[in-house]
């Protein structure tokens, strides 16, 4: 088993990746409207489908970002994990802005934390 199932669910939208045992990787967004317990299942199953049993391990955005969503991803993915018998990481919002903008110098990401707020993070 090689696959790896990514979670984001630190806004508005939910994002998902998934490599599978090919290394072939596959993602989708979609949007949430807050709904995040509702929908994630359903869109895992969509990414994933039948090759469920091939994921050895879960990344998890862990914030900052929509607290509920937040624990929508997080208690998703300890759940999964749990009844797949496999390890699950948590990575910070800003540390995938980062990686996804290819820096890897010094860098200042700012990410919108809900009701106004932001979040701030330089490394």
């Amino acid at each position: 088993m090689t696959g790896i199932l990514a979670i984001d669910t630190a806004s508005d939208d939910i994002a998902l990746a998934y490599q599978d045992t090919n290394d072939e990787i596959r993602s989708l967004v979609r949007p949430s409207d807050r709904d995040h317990s509702r929908l994630l299942l359903t869109l895992i199953d969509e990414l994933v489908a039948a090759r469920v049993q091939d994921i050895s391990r879960i990344c998890v955005v862990k914030g900052p970002g929509s607290y509920s969503g937040l624990r929508v991803g997080i208690a998703t993915a300890i759940g999964l994990a749990r009844a797949l018998g496999v390890p699950v990481a948590g990575v910070e919002t800003h540390t995938c802005i980062a990686h996804a903008a290819g820096i890897t110098g010094p860098w200042v990401a700012i990410h919108p934390a809900g009701r106004r707020e932001y979040a701030l993070r330089a490394c």
